[in-house]
């Protein structure tokens, strides 16, 4: 079997062997191992330094040692010291050291999370430890986190590039756009405990999201015994937001149960206004003006429950089962005047818009898992999850023309989506020796999706009929099939890594048509390969380099396939694109590091038939939004990212990101688009007394192009908050103000075939919020921890959605 394993990738050297040799590897609590952590032996008698090393990218390192009693004590930068006596007796001993967690007879010293860690490959997001995070929503978390950025759709993108696979609790949501703005913008972040951003993830995730993955970890209680916590927030701006989270965990023996409750009621508020301006054909003469000035409110509840059961069967073989449930409904009533001035900007007519969306959204899923351990060096897991959402949406809009002459047109819909994901994954990992690992697996994803969309207008009778040039009925089915292996080895200071992924994908898409459409259907098959390559060097204690590289997908999301259009308002309409093809993205980026408080990197990313939202006039006028492969995008890419504790009481977190980007396409003409943009995001944790804690935060992006059409005028954020413990320690009081300068303004300039378009559009975005925090529950002391227990992933199952 070894050798079968080494014949996969050639770059792995065979190791050496050798007698007494202690194995030592270093774990955080959720027994994720920790590269490049101090790892030490000490003499029990004195606690004297016998030896002392680094763990390897894998969290490991080898001791060459006499067999006897051993303090091994391990230690990491923004983690607590961790020690475990051992009686080292075999070499075929391992023994593991677990920072940040009392099992194991660990010790630890009561020291709070940092905002940021960097590791190689990936940035964590500690979302507690930031105070002014109380009370947001998940999609404004995102929004002040170290290279995210949010546009004015609720589009997602990563170091200045859009296309991000968002995973919750590593498990992908399948959504994309004001789907997935809608799921982000409706949650709790007091369910969050971390987001891990990541630009190059390794072979094993999904190779979808050309921009990297962003995995949003929601909370799990570890301790032993029953613990729980719970938490109620009040925001207040313009209007009032309400928050509330409850953690429930039993642990003990073989069995943990976990039960997680969080609620959101909150109302909003985006005023936008806009100035279309028309040019007369071949000139710069403006021939006609549209001035657009519209309020729309935002009224919504979710409540989500998570649940699952993890248990060990026996010492190598564990099971667990993982249930969600969401419930949101939204209320969106809003209105806009809209008026047209000729080219010396009279007033030629005016039309008052009245609309309202009201969403009502069911989310249900379930994951079932097991983990079993082969032997010492080899393990075996396997996932299924089933996930499905109704989304049903009633729209109505009413025009009325106030001059010259009145009329007025009404329309309504019923939109009805239903969207069902089943996958399944089995996943091999196998540690050849102390310097090599070797994994692999497959993975099978299905989708299927239902949209129906019924249209109706008013008749001069006033009543309603049913509109069969806009009513559709698009049903999508889509198959994903994946295989990948990676490996890694360590040879001396270096350490390889290298994995290769294979995705097969197949859809089929049919439009139901009706007495004035005509039914479609068409289809499509891809396959590709995706490799992935990181190098490490350790120069010494103090200087770390790495690279690494890869190739991602975007596929296009069904709703953008369908060709059916759509109604966004009066003068703006919405259609999918048949013949759009996934876009494929190449990205290397070399990093340094400096005593793991200072990373700086450089990156360039290609991507290759960019698929983006397109802009377009149509002949009576109005806009077509749609989607198109446009054809070539690039980007270099610099970061900087600080974190450090200044002093005993202040802890400064800093990123800055460099993007200079490259667009070009065409539409309706040539186009050839470059813009550098800087975006900043700076915290200061500031310990102000035993109990008291303190925050100055803010983030900025410069003026930035979001897409070839599209430029933003700089804005930014300033935040405030203040914490103490109370209760002896089991309560927390935050206090809160978000936006305190209102600098989150989103300014920006479209530029369409024939017009140009400034507009402005507000949020309710500077606010106060109190939030308190209770802990409860006793822990049981003592418990040995068995390590054959289930993996970080499997205590993360049931987050299907």
């Amino acid at each position: 079997m070894r050798t079968g394993f080494l014949a996969i990738l050639t770059f792995i050297a065979l190791p050496t062997f050798a007698q007494q040799k202690l194995t030592v590897a270093v774990s955080n609590s959720q027994l994720q191992p920790l590269p490049y952590a101090s790892i030490e032996v000490l003499r029990v008698k004195d606690s004297s330094l016998v030896k002392g090393q680094m763990s390897d990218s894998i969290g490991t390192t080898v001791f060459d040692v006499p067999y006897g009693h051993y303090l091994l004590r391990g230690k990491m930068i923004n983690h607590n010291t961790g020690y475990l006596p051992v009686q080292f007796s075999s070499s075929q001993q391992r023994f593991t050291i677990q920072l940040n967690t009392q099992q194991l007879q660990t010790v630890t010293i009561n020291k709070k999370k940092p905002l940021i860690q960097q590791s190689p490959g990936k940035t964590t997001v500690n979302v507690e430890a930031a105070i002014t995070n109380a009370g947001t929503t998940v999609l404004e978390l995102l929004e002040k986190s170290p290279g995210v950025s949010v546009d004015r759709d609720g589009n997602i993108s990563l170091k200045g590039k859009q296309g991000v696979l968002v995973l919750i609790d590593d498990k992908p949501t399948y959504l994309s756009g004001q789907e997935l703005a809608s799921l982000l913008g409706s949650m709790n972040s007091s369910q969050i405990e971390q987001l891990e951003l990541m630009d190059n993830p390794p072979a094993k995730y999904d190779a979808a999201g050309g921009a990297g993955v962003i995995n949003i970890k929601t909370k799990k209680l570890k301790q032993y015994g029953f613990n729980g916590n719970a938490t109620i927030g009040h925001i207040q701006g313009r209007y009032a937001r309400e928050t509330g989270n409850v953690n429930l965990n039993y642990k003990s023996g073989n069995l943990n149960a976990y039960l997680n409750y969080s609620g959101l009621k909150f109302d909003n508020y985006m005023r936008y206004t806009a100035s279309r301006q028309f040019k007369e054909a071949g000139t710069n003469n403006y021939a006609q003006f549209m001035e657009q000035d519209g309020m729309s409110y935002l009224n919504g509840l979710n409540n989500t429950v998570r649940a699952g059961v993890d248990y060990t069967l026996s010492k190598n073989t564990s099971v667990g089962v993982g249930l969600v449930g969401t419930l949101q409904k939204r209320d969106a009533p809003s209105f806009a005047n809209v008026n047209w001035l000729d080219g010396q900007r009279h007033i030629d007519s005016v039309i008052r818009t009245d609309s309202r969306v009201e969403n009502k959204w069911r989310n249900g899923g379930a994951t079932l898992y097991v983990r079993h351990k082969l032997n010492q060096r080899q393990d075996i897991g396997a996932d299924v999850d089933f996930s499905k959402y109704r989304i049903a949406q009633d729209q109505s809009f009413t025009n009325s023309l106030m001059q010259p002459v009145g009329y007025i047109e009404s329309s309504r819909s019923d939109i009805l989506s239903n969207l069902r994901i089943l996958t399944g994954k089995i996943d091999y990992t196998y540690q050849i020796s102390d310097k090599t690992n070797f994994s692999a697996g497959a993975k099978v994803s299905q989708i299927d999706t239902d949209n129906d969309a019924q249209y109706y207008v008013k008749d001069t009778h006033d009543d309603w009929v049913s509109d069969d040039n806009q009513t559709n009925h698009f049903i999508y089915k889509e198959n994903i099939y994946a295989a990948y292996a990676s490996a890694e080895q360590k040879a001396g200071k270096m350490t390889i890594g290298g994995g290769l992924r294979f995705e097969s994908t197949q859809y089929t898409a049919n439009q139901i048509g009706n007495k004035s459409q005509g039914s479609s259907s068409f289809d499509r098959s891809y396959n590709s390969l995706f490799p992935t390559l990181n190098l490490t060097y350790q120069l010494d204690s103090s200087h770390q380099l790495m690279f690494s590289g890869g190739r991602r997908i975007d596929r296009p999301v069904f709703q953008n396939l369908n060709p059916f259009v759509v109604i966004i308002n009066k003068y703006s309409f919405q259609s999918g694109n048949p013949n759009l093809l996934p876009q494929y993205t190449w990205q290397a980026t070399v990093s340094h590091v400096y005593k793991e408080w200072l990373t700086t990197s450089f990156g360039y990313v290609k991507t290759s038939g960019y698929f983006m939202q397109m802009f377009l006039t149509r002949d009576d006028g109005t806009l077509l939004f749609t989607h198109g492969n446009l054809g070539d995008y690039s980007s270099w890419v610099g970061t900087v990212t600080v974190s450090k504790d200044i002093t005993k009481w202040w802890a400064f977190n800093g990123t800055a990101v460099v993007n200079f980007k490259h667009l070009e396409g065409t539409l309706w003409e040539h186009m050839d688009k470059r813009r550098t943009q800087l975006s900043l995001n700076i915290s200061n944790q500031l310990r102000l007394g035993k109990d008291w804690t303190a925050e100055v935060s803010g983030w900025y992006e410069s003026k930035s192009m979001v897409d070839i059409q599209e430029v933003l005028d700089p804005m930014g954020q300033l935040q405030l908050g203040l914490a103490k413990q109370v209760l002896k320690g089991k309560g927390t009081l935050k206090l809160s103000a978000r936006d305190v300068l209102y600098t989150q303004v989103l300014k920006g300039f479209t530029t369409f075939e024939h017009s140009t378009e400034p507009f402005t559009l507000r949020r309710d975005t500077r606010n106060v919020g109190l939030s308190f925090t209770y802990r409860f529950g006793k822990p049981i002391k003592g418990f040995k921890r068995n390590n054959s227990g289930p993996s970080d992933e499997a205590q993360r199952v049931g987050n299907a959605g």
